[in-house]
């Protein structure tokens, strides 16, 4: 019964093994007939990383329910305020205080975590980045990061960058539209919209 039950198990290990060693040739036979798009390198700026970080949710200071608390407390304050000028009671002033200072938390705590977070990512490290027509491909000194453009990631345009989130590790990339040639912005937009979905803040 044991040697039986061993040699199942060794039939079973050798077969994922071998469904392992399939999946890669398949994965890197697929890398092989992607069609390069743009590639370029940049050294990403803190403002840059800020707006990147700022834009893909990760800390929240916009979205639905960061207005819902803002409007919350403000009704909050506003309604303590009233009640203590007309009761003349003490303890309506002090809950209008604590409401304002829960508020200045929510808006203020967020903004220093992304600044110091920004600051420590605009370390001047080279980052590549490579285009495909089915991938983005992500490059910083010894590391590499491939990101399917299967509708499996998200991505969002902002004002100055790109917010690329991978899905699987939550790993985040920011790409400075700066990093683009203008005349190639398009394509490379285009390409990354069709093969990702868009990434919300709520």
């Amino acid at each position: 019964m044991d040697s039986n039950s061993e040699s199942v198990n060794n039939t079973d290990n050798i077969k994922e093994i071998l469904d392992e060693v399939h999946y890669s040739e398949n994965i890197n036979e697929c890398r092989k007939k992607e069609v390069l798009i743009y590639e370029n390198e940049y050294k990403i700026s803190k403002n840059e990383a800020y707006e990147g970080l700022k834009n893909s949710g990760m800390i929240k200071t916009v979205g639905t329910r960061f207005v819902i608390y803002t409007v919350i407390l403000l009704l909050a304050i506003a309604g303590f305020v009233v009640a203590y000028v007309i009761k003349n009671n003490i303890n309506d002033l002090i809950f209008a205080f604590i409401s304002l200072a829960v508020l200045v938390i929510i808006w203020f705590v967020p903004h220093f975590s992304l600044n110091k977070l920004a600051k420590v990512n605009a370390n001047g490290n080279v980052i590549k980045f490579k285009v495909y027509d089915s991938s983005l491909q992500i490059f910083c000194n010894k590391n590499s990061w491939y990101i399917p453009l299967d509708n499996s990631n998200r991505m969002k345009l902002c004002k100055n960058v790109i917010v690329i989130k991978r899905i699987k590790d939550n790993q985040l990339f920011v790409i400075p539209l700066r990093a683009i040639e203008s005349d190639k912005t398009e394509t490379v937009i285009e390409v990354l919209k069709k093969g990702t979905l868009t990434l919300g803040n709520n």
